[in-house]
């Protein structure tokens, strides 16, 4: 017996409705995610789960990031049109972050909470070529160059495509940070995964005016590269509301960072170079501001030292939304930060030339 095709109704959940995930062989339930609409057709159309990430209002492939994917062998819709339940092929065998084949590991018991699931690997070793979970340096043996479309100045602007060298998901906590103050950062723990959190003012006082919060990478040092990240603001809203990408820095008083402000002025929203002196614009295009919000937004950041190219993308990858040429430091460490605000950080990815 066949009846006319029920649609998940998303009005119902305010355009999200919960997913569960189960193994289509076993029946076991392996994790609940939740879909929109637009997530809820990709998956359809193309066999594999794909979820809708509410803290970071983007969608999120399963797996993208650890290549444990799941085939999607059936869908089901409730009664009521407003739960999707999704029977599974899990691949890599774990559906959890934690490693476990269930994210429904711990059962709650008159005794207490006790883990009855068996692991099927441990997140601080796990290391994949598709997607390395957690930070790790690592140079490319093999292989050779391309050329890539980044974007554009102009009419065009090709970038080399430069060899992975970190990643970092923050599984594996602060320990590859050198912060400025180690006591205004921390893990934060979301629905979707430990981020880096920077969370209060440090008290840290650099040599000359310029941002205060800064965690960079330890033991990376580099020239050429292309840095993409997540990013998400926890200040108030407010016109010089920020978020800071750091590179080429030598020491604190020599460096080049991106301030990613809520409103354009001569001291915000620019690139700028601190060079033993306060810092100093060196924009050659900026936008009217940044519009942060209460949601998750994608940063890149494109350097390439031979022609001094500086480029700066925010959500859109195919238009920068900053553009600088200076060739003062040709190498350096790479950070994340804020001048003055607070904010969250995630999906650090590098590629670059590294300086042994």
């Amino acid at each position: 017996m066949t009846s006319e095709p029920v649609q998940p109704d998303f009005s119902r959940g305010n355009g999200i409705l919960p997913a569960v995930a189960q193994d289509a062989e076993t029946g076991e339930v392996l994790m609940l995610g939740y879909m929109n609409a637009e997530s809820y057709a990709e998956t359809l159309a193309t066999g594999r789960a794909v979820y809708f990430s509410r803290s970071r209002n983007r969608l999120w492939r399963k797996g993208e990031e650890s290549g444990n994917i799941q085939h999607v062998r059936h869908v089901f819709v409730d009664c009521d049109a407003d739960t999707i339940l999704l029977q599974v092929e899990q691949v890599g065998g774990a559906a959890c972050h934690e490693g476990y084949r269930s994210c429904f590991f711990r059962e709650v018991t008159p005794e207490g909470t006790k883990i009855i699931g068996q692991r099927v690997f441990d997140p601080q070793k796990e290391f994949t070529m598709n997607r390395h979970r957690y930070p790790r340096l690592f140079l490319a043996s093999t292989g050779c160059l391309a050329l890539i479309l980044m974007g554009s100045v102009g009419s065009q602007t090709l970038a080399d495509e430069l060899p992975k060298v970190y990643e970092d998901t923050f599984d594996e906590g602060l320990e590859a940070w050198e912060p400025t103050d180690a006591n205004a950062w921390r893990i934060d723990k979301t629905d979707d995964g430990p981020v880096m959190a920077l969370h209060k003012q440090s008290k840290y006082k650099p040599p000359h005016r310029s941002p205060a919060n800064i965690a960079l990478i330890s033991d990376l040092v580099v020239t050429d590269f292309v840095l993409d990240v997540d990013v998400h603001t926890t200040t108030r809203d407010y016109g010089h509301r920020d978020m800071c990408l750091f590179f080429g820095y030598q020491d604190p008083a020599h460096f080049y960072y991106v301030h990613l402000g809520q409103k354009t002025d001569d001291h915000a929203n620019q690139i700028f170079i601190v060079n033993d002196a306060p810092r100093t614009k060196i924009s050659t295009k900026t936008s009217s501001g940044t519009p942060w919000d209460d949601q998750w937004h994608h940063v890149r950041l494109v350097r390439k030292v031979d022609d001094g190219l500086i480029e700066v993308y925010f959500d859109d990858m195919d238009t920068p939304v900053m553009t600088a040429t200076n060739s003062e430091f040709t190498t350096g460490q790479i950070g994340l930060g804020s001048f003055d605000d607070t904010g969250q950080w995630d999906n650090l990815r590098i590629q670059a030339e590294v300086v042994e």
